[in-house]
């Protein structure tokens, strides 16, 4: 019984690991700059972080909401921070029933779209919100009709003018073109300050200690007697391609294996247990036809030219070729 309890807690452990790495805590710091500097304008200081899925965005939300959750500036029936996720085939009423929602209206169903959009910005201001998080922002365009999503953006453009606090929107790169394309150009105004969380690259001739040391960061952390050596070149190389150096596929590849290893009692994570973590969480696509964790030091150095190519990413869609017909 004792073993089962230690083995749980060793496996919370891993499970409870967060990374958060500088170019994370960079853009934090701007989030926060942002919030600061809206208490002392007339108009906030909005925001927008994008990125693709599994690099961080939420871990960056979620240390946001308890950095201001922290504060001791707020009454009891403050709510500093309100945060709202756009959903696939999202509406302005969805949309406005959700902040009702994460504002605690009891009643958040009732009512016309016009009633329920002025007790959105009634109870903003009267639960003295510092911040509004749009998560998923690219769901304003997935599959809609440019009518449609320039009604979404006015609506949030109105909130920005009405309720005088900044909103942070995050989402994939394609989040952009609401802003660019914006007829009027005040969204695009609003959210001048933009911030792109990437992937962790791989440079077979140049620098990688930054990832190599965040991994022995990682592997300090983990619940096992000896080093499972994650920061040694080949395994850190391997992590990166098997993750296409996305943070969430790394930690459940770690995960996986962790689990692994402490269910047969071992000391630390082999690289056997990496390689069906692999195979088990993310497997191989046409970007990573096989298994990383199967290859040789120059067949590694090879993948990674082939992954991480030096070469600029191509430009977003334009906004009327993800617009339906």
């Amino acid at each position: 019984m004792c073993r089962d309890n230690d083995e749980l807690s060793r496996k919370e452990i891993i499970s409870e690991i967060i990374v958060f790495h500088p170019r994370m805590k960079t853009i934090l710091d701007k989030l926060i700059s942002c919030t600061i500097a809206s208490a002392h304008t007339r108009e906030p200081q909005c925001m927008i972080v994008t990125g693709p899925a599994g690099v961080g965005k939420t871990t960056l939300i979620e240390s946001l909401k308890d950095n201001l959750s922290s504060s001791n500036d707020f009454c009891k029936k403050s709510i500093p921070i309100v945060s709202i996720e756009i959903p696939e085939k999202a509406t302005i009423d969805i949309i406005t029933q959700a902040f009702l929602e994460n504002l605690g209206d009891p009643m958040s169903y009732r009512g016309g779209l016009s009633e329920k959009k002025s007790r959105v910005i009634k109870l903003l201001i009267a639960r003295n919100v510092k911040v509004v998080i749009i998560d998923e922002f690219q769901n304003v365009i997935d599959k809609k009709t440019q009518k449609a999503v320039f009604h979404i953006s006015n609506y949030i453009k109105s909130l920005i003018n009405q309720t005088k606090i900044p909103y942070f929107l995050f989402g994939m790169e394609s989040s952009i073109r609401v802003l660019e394309e914006d007829p009027e150009d005040q969204l695009r105004q609003r959210f001048s300050v933009r911030r792109s969380l990437e992937p962790f690259k791989w440079d077979p001739e140049g620098d990688n200690s930054e990832f190599i040391t965040l991994m022995s960061i990682i592997d300090k952390s983990l619940p096992f007697d000896k080093s499972s050596n994650l920061n040694q070149y080949d395994i850190a190389l391997k992590l990166i391609l098997a993750s296409r150096g996305r943070f969430r596929y790394i930690m459940k590849i770690i995960q996986w294996a962790g689990d692994y290893s402490i269910d047969n009692n071992l000391s630390h994570i082999p690289i056997s247990a990496l390689s069906n973590g692999f195979l088990e969480q993310v497997g191989t696509d046409k970007l990573v036809p096989i298994n990383p964790f199967d290859l040789s030091h120059p067949d590694l150095l090879n993948m990674a030219r082939k992954v991480f190519p030096k070469r600029q990413s191509p430009e977003a869609p334009a906004l009327s070729s993800v617009f339906r017909k």
